[in-house]
This record gives structure tokens, C-alpha cells and sequence, in this order.
């Protein structure tokens, strides 16, 4: 059914058609008029215009566009990132695992063949040398196994004494976390007079953050633990491995934990112990040479040496014991 009527009181809007029902739409003009017709009545639910639909097509294109580059941007590039570093991750514990069994198998062997590698090796060492140089390259080599391996063993037993004592007094003083507390003061006591140190920071921020008195409390079991370690334990255990004074101790650990990290702190002692020990060998061979005294206290009040006579009237005395002394020693040791 079609009808004509003027509902505006303008030409230009005009009613094109009517139908029953509950939407009808109708268009005149340059504009749209929507006409609801009910069973009770009709009225006009809304009027709208081109310019508006633009405007909501535009809105719902810039948010798609949004969205898309949200994901794109966002989601996408840290789910990426994660990724890769999940992956890389894995890949570098499988290696490192990997690593374990090869060097724990590596280490079988040499073990069980080391006698026959030891032989092999001096054979070589005196083929390429003189017996001289030989005997020197040798013993240089025992002499750093013995210092690698009495500092090492000895430093891993220290450390385990302590981190038992302390997993057994912190259980005792209910501290928490004891297990992991024990563990890193155990780790930690392997690096030498810096470990301590070292150790008690992270521990000491994991018991106070819980329990701030039993903070105080760790610090000076700490304070108490080192002491009975420094002065009980650890000499006891590893005597006199290194021959290095407090020192060259600090030293070997500054230098060596610079240049290498953690390793370098671990191993710089012992490393440092045996260039100090190639490097004595060295100048009580010169010294000798010479018709000196290799004894060092010999040298702190001593002012000049005479090159024609230095056994005479120019090496004075030290500590109330003469030069000459200590040189006659020196030539008896030869």
C-alpha cells in the first residue's frame, strides 16, 4: 500500500511508503525518516543522517585498527620475546646438563688412567728438556697439584662443616628458611675472606624480612660462626696449603675474581699460591747464585752488599742473628 502525505510541513520530506509492522523505513530528500508503527500507535524513533553514519564507520574502522595493532605491537612482540628466551633458556640447561655427564665421564677416565697419563707426561717434559730444567718443570708441577688440591678439598670440607653447624643452630633458634639460609652460608664459605661476606648479605635480608629481631640475632651468630672458622676450623683443615700471607690473600681475590668472576675468586688463591711459589723457587735460585742468603728478615736492616764480598762486613745484622749466618745456612742447604 502506498501513500503521499506531508508530515514536516516541508516538500522535500516526503513518505514513500507505509507498511504494517513493527520497523518501517522510508527516505525523501536528503534525508532518512524511520517510522515505528505499533498496534497502539506510531511515532519516530530517530532520525540520522549520512554524516553520522560516516562518523561510526570511521569509529568502528580506528577501533579495529587499535585492536589489531594492540596485538600486533604488543601481544604479539612479548609472547615473542618470551618465547625466545624460553627457548634459549632450555637450550642452555640442556647444554649445560649435557656438559655435566660429558666432563663426570671424562673425569672417569682420567682417573682411572692417571698414573699412565702422569708418565707420559714427564716423558715428554724430559724429551723436550734438559734433566735440569726437567726436574725444575716436575717439581713445579707436583708442587701445584699439591697446593690445588689441599686448598680445594680442604675448602669444600670447611664449608660443609660450616653449613651443617649452621643448618643445626639455626634449627635450634627457629629461624626461617633454615635449609636455604644454611645452604648459601655453606656456598658462599668456599670464596676465602670475602665469602662470609658475601653469604650474610642475602641471608641476613631473607630472615629479616620476616622476622626483623631474629635478623639481629642471625648477625651475631654470623659474627660468632666466622670466628669459630677462621681461627678453629679452617686452620685446622687447611693448615698451611697455601703459604700465602692475609695479603696476598686479598690480593689473589680482588685480581683474579676481577678478571674471572666467581671462578677467579674461588681458584685465584690457590693460582696465586703457586706463582708465589714459582716465583721464591726463582729468585733462593739466584740468590744462591750469587752466594746470598734467601732468608727475608736477613734483608730488612740491610743497606748495601758488597759485589766483591757480599758474605762480609756490609750485611749487617737482623733481629740480632748476623748475614753471615744465614749464608753459611744457605750454602749447608745446598
Amino acid at each position: 500500500m502506498q501513500s503521499e502525505k506531508d508530515i514536516t510541513g516541508n516538500s522535500n520530506y516526503r513518505i514513500t511508503g507505509i507498511f504494517s509492522g513493527n520497523l518501517c523505513a522510508f527516505s525523501g530528500g536528503d534525508r532518512s525518516i524511520y517510522l515505528c508503527e505499533y498496534p497502539e500507535h506510531d511515532h519516530i524513533v530517530s532520525t540520522g543522517s549520512k554524516e553520522s553514519d560516516e562518523m561510526g564507520r570511521r569509529g568502528v574502522d580506528k577501533i579495529t585498527d587499535t585492536v589489531e595493532t594492540f596485538f600486533e605491537d604488543d601481544i604479539f612482540s612479548k609472547v615473542q620475546t618470551y618465547l625466545t628466551s624460553i627457548t634459549s633458556g632450555v637450550i642452555y640447561g640442556v647444554k649445560f646438563v649435557l656438559n655435566v655427564i660429558v666432563g663426570l665421564i671424562i673425569s672417569v677416565y682420567v682417573m682411572a688412567d692417571q698414573e699412565h697419563f702422569a708418565g707420559q707426561a714427564k716423558k715428554i717434559v724430559y724429551a723436550m728438556f734438559k734433566p735440569v730444567r726437567a726436574n725444575v718443570i716436575v717439581d713445579t708441577v707436583r708442587k701445584s697439584n699439591e697446593i690445588f688440591s689441599g686448598f680445594i678439598s680442604g675448602k669444600i670440607l670447611d664449608s660443609a662443616i660450616i653449613g651443617v653447624l649452621a643448618y643445626i643452630v639455626l634449627a635450634i633458634m627457629k629461624m626461617p628458611d633454615t635449609v636455604l639460609v644454611a645452604v648459601i652460608i655453606g656456598v658462599t664459605n668456599v670464596i676465602p675472606f670475602f665469602g662470609p661476606f658475601i653469604g650474610a648479605v642475602p641471608s641476613f635480608i631473607i630472615i629479616v624480612l620476616q622476622n626483623p629481631i631474629q635478623g639481629l640475632y642471625f648477625l651475631i651468630f654470623i659474627v660468632v660462626l666466622q670466628q669459630i672458622d677462621g681461627n678453629i676450623i679452617g686452620p685446622k683443615i687447611l693448615g698451611s696449603s697455601t703459604g700465602l700471607s692475609a695479603f696476598w690473600v686479598v690480593f689473589a681475590i680482588l685480581v683474579f675474581g676481577g678478571l674471572w668472576g666467581f671462578p677467579g675468586m674461588l681458584l685465584g688463591v690457590p693460582l696465586m699460591a703457586v706463582i708465589y711459589y714459582v716465583a721464591q723457587k726463582t729468585v733462593s735460585y739466584f740468590l744462591k747464585k750469587r752466594g746470598l742468603t734467601t732468608d727475608t728478615l736477613a734483608y730488612v736492616y740491610l743497606t748495601k752488599v758488597d759485589k766483591e764480598n757480599p758474605s762480609k762486613k756490609e750485611l749487617k745484622k737482623h733481629h740480632g742473628k748476623h748475614i753471615e749466618e744465614s749464608i753459611e745456612e744457605s750454602k749447608k742447604e745446598e
